[in-house]
């Protein structure tokens, strides 16, 4: 296990390119995980023993997409509430 938390969207393992509805929502597939339909919080803070940690150039692409594609969800939510 790692001494501390880690997030899935920095590790080598995760990939938010299995399915783009549910990466747009923030989830991604761990390539230990069994099965298409597993998917992992990018964010959620945990502790896993497999942990090995992307460039930090990477990591920060990885949250730049992953922050424009929620910020265009939730911006497509407030404008189907509007009048």
């Amino acid at each position: 296990m790692t001494p501390t938390p880690v997030q899935c969207i920095n590790c080598t393992r995760f990939s938010l390119r299995g399915h783009t509805g549910m990466a747009s929502q923030g989830y991604g597939q761990c390539a230990l995980a069994a099965g298409a339909g597993h998917f992992e919080s990018a964010v959620f803070q945990r502790h896993c023993a497999d942990f090995e940690a992307v460039a930090a150039d990477v990591a920060e692409r990885r949250r730049q997409w992953l922050d424009a594609k929620q910020k265009t969800f939730h911006e497509a939510i407030e404008r189907s509430k509007a009048p």
